[in-house]
């Protein structure tokens, strides 16, 4: 599971027993202000908790979906045209005006993913 800095007071009281915990193990620091009860976290699970915003498109959702055998290299997602780009070398950006259209929410194992319907998907597909 993932945590924020807010999440961890609520649990654990202090920064005290924050730093103990990351101490003992209990919990680890992924990067500033983002905590894990595991050492390793997938990429799509961090970038769907940080970024609200961020929808999975094109290649990465047609892998979801099965419509095509291609691993991507690279996780695609869309966002807002104006949102704050993304630094992270895993995953391509695209900058759409009418970004929340055909946006859905489906459970991954233990966290939830935004990605197009499988309509607006197979536009994608045919799109490009």
């Amino acid at each position: 599971m993932l945590y924020d800095y807010t999440e961890l007071i609520n649990k654990y009281k202090n920064d005290y027993q924050i730093k103990k915990a990351l101490k003992e193990k209990r919990i680890y620091k992924l990067k500033p202000g983002l905590y894990s009860d595991k050492p390793k976290v997938d990429t799509l699970k961090i970038l769907m908790h940080e970024r609200k915003d961020a929808i999975l498109t094109l290649q990465s959702a047609f892998y979801y979906y099965g419509l095509t055998d291609y691993i991507p290299k690279y996780i695609y997602v869309a966002t807002p045209q104006n949102a704050y780009p993304i630094n992270n070398s895993k995953i391509k950006q695209i900058f759409l005006k009418n970004h929340k259209l055909g946006k859905i929410k489906i459970k991954q194992n233990d966290y939830y993913i935004c990605i197009y319907d499988l309509e607006r998907t197979l536009i994608e597909l045919i799109r490009y």
